[in-house]
């Protein structure tokens, strides 16, 4: 789930993203891309702490 992680397995021919945690309700491919975009911010998020970290060495 794109707003609280949890992870609902789902078929192929089911296009809407329900989640029995927190209730969110999206198009499958619309919460898929909600997860991508997070998931790269948080690695751009990462990489910058590491170069900030160098630059004060």
């Amino acid at each position: 789930c794109s707003n609280c992680g949890h992870k609902v397995k789902k078929p192929l021919s089911q296009r809407m993203h329900n989640c029995p945690v927190c209730h969110t309700s999206l198009c499958r491919d619309l919460n898929a891309a909600i997860i991508i975009r997070n998931r790269g911010k948080h690695h751009l998020y990462k990489q910058a702490q590491k170069m900030s970290s160098l630059k004060s060495l």
